[in-house]
């Protein structure tokens, strides 16, 4: 997640629940749901397609760069 949000690049995720909280919360990706390669592809197209999402995802993933990064996570697990 920290890499694609510094190369500025939106994620999809089926969503383990840690990932869906930081979507949810900063929009960096978009949660998908698929049972077949096929419902995959489709929903990937869907977000690929859609400028207006992308350009939304990317403007999210500059603004909270800063946030994610290992330099942060690093000090978050010092503390554990």
């Amino acid at each position: 997640m920290f890499d694609y949000t510094h190369a500025n690049l939106p994620f999809v995720s089926g969503g383990t629940q840690e990932v869906r909280k930081i979507i949810n919360t900063y929009r960096l990706g978009e949660i998908i749901s698929f049972s077949t390669p096929k419902e995959l592809g489709r929903e990937l197209n869907r977000v690929l397609s859609d400028k207006e999402l992308l350009s939304e995802l990317k403007s999210n993933q500059e603004k909270y760069k800063s946030l994610f990064s290992w330099e942060n996570e690093c000090k978050e697990l010092h503390k554990v």
